[in-house]
């Protein structure tokens, strides 16, 4: 728990410098070179979304620097979008889909509930 807790803070002190929010929508797939981890997997293209939002009253069409193969996401798809409040340009589309959302769920729930059974097990056993 301790391990999760450092992880999600140096999450959240990433996600600091991405202030901005908004919504935006995917108007096109480009295709380009795969990164690094897309290298090694032996993957030749990536797809990159290119996502239309409003920041500060003004209208950025910006290709996302995350792709993947297959593509994440299709054209006219709604995203939610954190840029940087002094470089608008500069984004990252929140990775949060309700798959993973409910998984976390089931996750956690399922952790709170074999905590709770071992707490009533010490219980119970202790009154022999």
């Amino acid at each position: 728990m301790i391990v999760a807790g450092v992880l999600l803070d140096k999450k959240e002190q990433h996600m600091q410098i991405y202030r901005g929010h908004a919504e935006g929508t995917v108007v096109e797939i480009v295709a380009g070179e795969p990164d690094e981890e897309g290298i090694r997997q032996g993957i030749h293209d990536y797809y990159y979304p290119v996502v239309a939002y409003y920041a500060n009253g003004r209208l950025y069409r910006t290709q996302s620097p995350k792709g993947s193969n297959p593509s994440r996401y299709y054209e006219r798809d709604r995203v939610q979008v954190r840029y940087i409040e002094q470089d608008p340009e500069q984004i990252l589309i929140e990775e949060v889909q309700r798959k993973v959302s409910r998984a976390r769920q089931l996750y956690y729930g399922g952790f709170l509930v074999a905590m709770i059974g071992g707490i009533f097990f010490l219980l119970f056993a202790t009154r022999g």
